[in-house]
């Protein structure tokens, strides 16, 4: 799934950006954006690994609001 995250930037480096998408490959300043991500998570070893939550999601949508606790053996 995907997630939005709103960046605001300096006039230079949105002209920049801006100029780079025009220049390149590039369909939009996300598209950009997201190159130079995947570029230094490539530098970095890849993704942060996710750890899993310590206890699942509730099962209902209202389990939260009840006040559910599922038990151990319901994990």
């Amino acid at each position: 799934m995907r997630k939005t995250l709103n960046l605001s930037f300096p006039d230079d480096i949105y002209y920049f950006i801006r100029d780079r998408v025009d220049s390149a490959a590039f369909a939009s300043a996300s598209e950009y954006i997201r190159a130079l991500v995947r570029a230094d998570m490539g530098r970095a070893g890849g993704p942060p690994k996710r750890q899993k939550p310590r206890f699942p999601p509730p099962r209902r949508a209202n389990d939260a609001i009840d006040g559910y606790t599922p038990t151990r053996e319901e994990y």
